[in-house]
């Protein structure tokens, strides 16, 4: 579980000075530097991971609308559930974190 409590207005960022991403065809390799840990993400993981090291902190509303657009996909393809968990799961396995929690 993702380091708690958070809600829809935590503001997520992207520990992009400890992580290397080496894409791979259709996975992406990230190692982080500060575990040593090297996990292997979809392209929605790594879309995520991308658009916040690029655009700084967000919520989820505009992650989604961030990764939509970076992807080029609709809500009806990836429904902002999807993008919440993943999120969450990249938090849990430590590459992004809660940049600031509001609204408990």
């Amino acid at each position: 579980m993702a380091a708690g409590p958070y809600s829809a207005a935590t503001l997520w960022l992207a520990d992009a000075e400890n992580l290397i991403v080496d894409p791979h065809d259709d996975v992406f390799l990230v190692f982080h530097k500060l575990s040593g840990d090297t996990h292997i993400l979809n392209f929605l993981s790594a879309g995520i991971l991308e658009v916040l090291k690029n655009k700084g902190p967000a919520n989820f509303v505009t992650i989604a609308n961030w990764v939509w657009k970076f992807l080029d996909i609709d809500e009806n393809d990836c429904p902002i559930k999807l993008i919440e968990d993943t999120v969450l799961q990249l938090d849990d396995v430590g590459v992004l974190y809660p940049a600031q929690k509001t609204g408990h």
